[in-house]
């Protein structure tokens, strides 16, 4: 009987050392008692939509469990992200007010360890650094965080009339990542040329041009106009992720996006570094 209640004891105090591991570790301890998970994100928006293309992969896992999710991020970036998130799932909340033990999602550990995938295909890293993710909370994993989002042909409708005729959409935002060697004066005359060329609409402005701010485009509006470009030339910055979706690639000729070091390995995507490469193939 002795040995009965031995390895009963024993049992209990590895159950609650795992108990307190995991919460410690993995924060998963929510998520088995309440359905609650705590993500954080402290950088910058582009790293906040990677996130929100995770979450809609799994959106049905998250509603069909009752999983809800709150997402603790930069308080200047809530309302831009908030169009990209299920209402239902996430709540967000600023950056200073996460528990301690929140899981930080941020892809920056993992872009160091993995480097090689970052500079040879970087979705194949997300996909991976995400999968990562669903293997320690034991969520469903997925093949590619690349989205079929339907709200994006919808949301393509209400454009302006103006929006509706674009060729190519050039993503101009001044990196905040050092991924990119950025000359604000250069970028400017590079896009008059292309405009020269094709009917043209810049995300940051430039003399004389369209812009996506003179309609009042959020950032899902972006992504909602790229469905329908023939074109896209990007810094790799935050705009180019709503960009990264199944009805742009299927209807775009090509895509053209500028950093230093990480990579895209997709037929329909051309890695460059120099603007006379763009103006060689356009």
């Amino acid at each position: 009987m002795s040995s009965v209640v031995i390895i009963l004891s024993v049992t209990i105090i590895i159950l609650y050392m795992l108990r307190v591991y995991y919460k410690r570790k993995y924060n998963i301890y929510e998520l088995f008692e309440n359905k609650t998970l705590n993500f954080l994100n402290p950088y910058h928006l582009g790293d906040n939509i990677f996130f929100s293309l995770y979450v809609q992969k799994l959106e049905d896992h998250f509603r069909n469990e009752n999983i809800h999710i709150n997402y603790y991020i930069d308080p200047k970036n809530i309302e831009h992200i908030r169009e990209f998130m299920p209402s239902d799932i996430v709540t967000l909340h600023p950056l200073d007010t996460a528990p301690s033990d929140t899981y930080n999602e941020w892809i920056g550990p993992t872009f160091s360890s993995h480097f090689h995938l970052v500079n040879s295909d970087f979705i194949g890293f997300l996909n991976y650094h995400f999968n990562q993710i669903s293997e320690k909370l034991h969520l469903p994993k997925f093949d590619s965080l690349v989205t079929t989002n339907p709200s994006l042909l919808s949301l393509y409708e209400t454009l302006d009339p103006a929006c509706k005729v674009i060729d190519v959409l050039i993503i101009n935002a001044i990196p905040n990542s050092g991924q990119y060697h950025y000359n604000k004066e250069e970028w400017d005359e590079f896009c008059k040329y292309i405009a020269s060329k094709y009917n043209t609409i810049t995300t940051e402005r430039v003399d004389g041009l369209k812009c996506t701010r003179d309609y009042n485009l959020t950032l899902k509006g972006i992504g909602a106009l790229s469905t329908h470009v023939n074109y896209i030339i990007a810094v790799n910055s935050g705009p180019i992720v709503p960009c990264l979706n199944t009805h742009t690639f299927t209807h775009m000729r090509h895509m053209y996006v500028f950093d230093n070091n990480t990579k895209y390995n997709h037929p329909k995507i051309t890695n460059v570094t120099r603007l006379d490469e763009v103006k060689k193939l356009l």
